[in-house]
Order: C-alpha cells, then sequence, then structure tokens
C-alpha cells in the first residue's frame, strides 16, 4: 500500500508541476476582513499533491477494519 501512496503523489505532483506553468506566476487570495490583498507563488500548489494519496491511504484504512 505504501508504494501505491508514493505512486499516487508523484502522479499528482507531476500533474500540478505542468499545472503550475500554465497559471500566472502570482495567485491573488483574500484572507482577512480588511481587504488587504494577498498574492502567493503558483509553485504553493505544489504543496497539494499529498493530498489524494492521504485520502486513499484513510479510506483503505477504514474499509481494512
Amino acid at each position: 500500500m505504501k508504494k501505491k501512496c508514493i505512486v499516487i503523489t508523484c502522479l499528482t505532483f507531476a500533474f500540478l508541476l505542468l499545472v503550475a506553468f500554465v497559471l500566472p506566476p502570482k495567485i491573488p487570495i483574500n484572507f482577512g476582513f480588511n481587504g488587504k490583498k494577498a498574492e502567493i507563488s503558483v509553485y504553493f500548489i505544489l504543496l497539494l499533491s499529498p493530498i489524494p494519496a492521504l485520502c486513499y491511504w484513510d479510506r483503505n484504512r477504514k474499509n481494512r477494519k
């Protein structure tokens, strides 16, 4: 199961890396009530790559019991 999670993470990372080249260099975000404009780097989305593997691992772990 660990190998499958690693493969899922690598595939997601590769997909998000390809998407990162299509998006603009800075992505505007809105947090807070003061209307302050904030921007994050497009490469910040690469931190999201382990999420599908974690969801798969959690679902697989719950189904074993």
